[in-house]
């Protein structure tokens, strides 16, 4: 079945988030994921893979936290728990918005601090960010320009019979300083 589409660069805008984790010297990069029945799970964890792989790190099983069943809370102090301190990440990716949230309860009841015994970042803003005190490093998600682009294809299908478009939109990056440098 065919049909008009937009969507974000999922694998890229992951890529680049676990690429900049990388670029300040981590190494061990956890990454807090759904289920990867899920097109954009899949997609984000291809896209740390990815990142991992361009600079020769191996990925590490252990850092791959499965929120898929459960809250990312409960997987992050799972994987708190499971591992060594000195074998816990020194950074760790949440593929969205709501995992971060979890993660950051997780972090906070080990009495952790960001970034300074782990850095996070997310896919996407969590949201109350103020109440943090840090401003969370994120992938942007432009839900205005995502609908704007979503108006205009649908115009265009109601103006006359046009192809199918497919989209996929190049989201950015904000950087706050939730992630710290290891050297």
């Amino acid at each position: 079945f065919s049909c008009d589409s937009i969507s974000e660069d999922n694998l890229d805008a992951s890529r680049r988030i676990t690429r900049h984790l990388i670029d300040l010297g981590h190494r061990r990069i956890a990454v807090v994921n759904g289920t990867l029945s899920v097109s954009t799970s899949t997609l984000r964890h291809v896209g740390y893979l990815a990142a991992l792989r361009e600079a020769g790190i191996p990925a590490d099983p252990r850092l791959v936290v499965d929120a898929g069943n459960g809250t990312a809370y409960q997987a992050t102090t799972r994987l708190l728990e499971t591992l060594p301190r000195g074998e816990w990440p020194t950074a760790m990716y949440c593929t969205n918005n709501r995992r971060a949230e979890d993660t950051l309860h997780a972090l906070f009841a080990r009495d952790l601090t960001i970034p300074g015994d782990m850095s996070i970042v997310s896919y996407g803003e969590i949201s109350l960010p103020w109440m943090l005190g840090t401003r969370l490093t994120h992938v942007d998600q432009d839900l205005l320009a995502l609908g704007k682009r979503a108006g205009d294809m649908t115009v265009r299908r109601i103006g006359g019979d046009v192809p199918y478009a497919v989209e996929i939109l190049k989201s950015e990056i904000v950087y706050g300083n939730s992630v710290r440098t290891i050297r």
